[in-house]
């Protein structure tokens, strides 16, 4: 029975993925050789299915574990990624079937995988000289991030964060979905007897969240995921967590050692607005630089004291108002954000499409500011006009740090 359900499951793989990819895996992942983590199949996969699917796809009946309605089927899966660039990490994975009626917000068509954009040795984009290449690839990229939430909650702390689509199809079948996601690791997985776990799904019509830096709960599907999933695939994450930990730890902690070379010295805001208004070119580079070094030293206190967040990002507006206080000109301000690395979007149209309040901001970007082992932090400053059209002066400051994987 073990094997005819196997054989089963893995029809059901032919039918997802295109047959340009199964000589290679959709999501990036391999197997490492004799691993004691992923056993002999080189991967641990833990599905719960509702009894309608099992007689649609001829598995064998399961119990019913509370899978919510609009979702079919969950499964839970543990690999070895290999990303290129000296990248490679177990990492947990989420796999949905779900209602296709619902209108979700895809990261572009109807069918798509973050696979087709990542560049392995010699072409990975840490390594293009063209600014404008890499702008280009983490802009296509990131639209697969921020999209949605593998939530564990329990009474005294929150696990988990934003997670990225590795590959989607919205109609698999007429009326059912394929959707799955990389969790970034293992680590937001917590003892399933005190935690409560959830996937939250943007919905269509949803802010862009790579510049945003509060999540809003309304604008997202909540789906309870299965105890009893989570419970037999808990044991795994453990493992391959536990394998993991030392490794990132060294990596993140050489990252964070050359950081601390960085300047200390920070002008307050009070002696800004006093120059503010004479500004030259040269103050205007100072202060860009004296922005940059201020953004280093908090990224770096957020990161010590474990603050940062995949999802609902760590505002640091305090921060930049220092050196762009609202008033500021805003061609100064633009100039101030180029002079500290940041890519600056140009100023919207005249009549910006959508209602949004925020649509006449300009943004400024830094993608990324800083490479982690296995994700990268991204800054985002929002610029507001005096009024829609009125780019005088600034009105209004906002800042965001976001973590996001490639």
């Amino acid at each position: 029975m073990k094997r005819m359900a196997h054989a089963l499951l893995m029809s059901l793989y032919l039918l997802i993925l295109p047959a340009s990819l199964l000589a290679a895996p959709a999501d990036g992942s391999s197997t490492a050789p004799t691993d004691p983590v992923l056993g002999a199949e080189g991967k641990v996969s833990v599905w719960t299915y509702s009894k309608a699917f099992a007689k649609r796809f001829n598995l064998p009946e399961m119990e019913e574990e509370g899978l919510p309605p609009d979702i079919q089927a969950m499964e839970l899966r543990l690999v070895w990624r290999d990303l290129g660039n000296d990248s490679s990490f177990y990492d947990c994975e989420l796999h949905a079937y779900v209602n296709n009626q619902l209108k979700i917000f895809y990261p572009e068509g109807d069918v798509g995988s973050i696979e087709t954009l990542r560049m392995g040795e010699p072409a990975h984009p840490t390594k293009m000289s063209n600014m404008e290449d890499r702008d280009y690839f983490h802009e296509k990229s990131s639209a697969y991030g921020l999209k949605a939430v593998f939530s564990s909650v329990s009474k005294r702390n929150s696990l988990g964060g934003g997670i990225d689509y590795l590959y989607y199809r919205k109609y698999l079948l007429s009326d059912l979905a394929y959707l799955t996601f990389t969790l970034h690791g293992c680590s937001a997985f917590g003892a399933p007897d005190e935690y409560k776990y959830s996937l939250w799904i943007e919905k269509e019509g949803g802010r862009d969240y790579r510049h945003w830096t509060k999540l809003d709960p309304a604008e997202f599907f909540q789906f309870e995921i299965p105890k009893p999933l989570v419970q037999r695939f808990y044991p795994h994450a453990k493992k391959a967590e536990e394998k993991s930990g030392d490794r990132i730890d060294a990596e993140n902690k050489a990252r964070l050692d050359k950081l601390q070379q960085t300047q200390s010295d920070q002008p307050r805001g009070e002696a800004i607005q006093k120059e503010i208004n004479m500004m030259t070119s040269d103050l205007l580079e100072q202060r860009g630089k004296q922005l940059r070094a201020a953004i280093e030293q908090t990224y770096k206190k957020l990161s010590d004291a474990k603050a940062l967040k995949p999802m609902g990002a760590s505002d640091i507006t305090e921060v930049v108002v220092q050196y762009i206080p609202v008033g500021t000109s805003f061609d100064d301000a633009e100039s101030i954000l180029r002079n500290a690395g940041f890519k600056v979007d140009p100023r919207p149209s005249a009549n910006p499409t959508g209602s949004r309040p925020d649509r006449y901001d300009v943004v400024g970007s830094i993608v990324p500011f800083v490479q982690l082992f296995l994700s990268r932090v991204n800054v985002y400053i929002s610029l507001s006009p005096m009024t829609p059209g009125d780019y005088s002066k600034v009105s209004k400051v906002s800042a965001g740090m976001t973590l996001s994987t490639l």
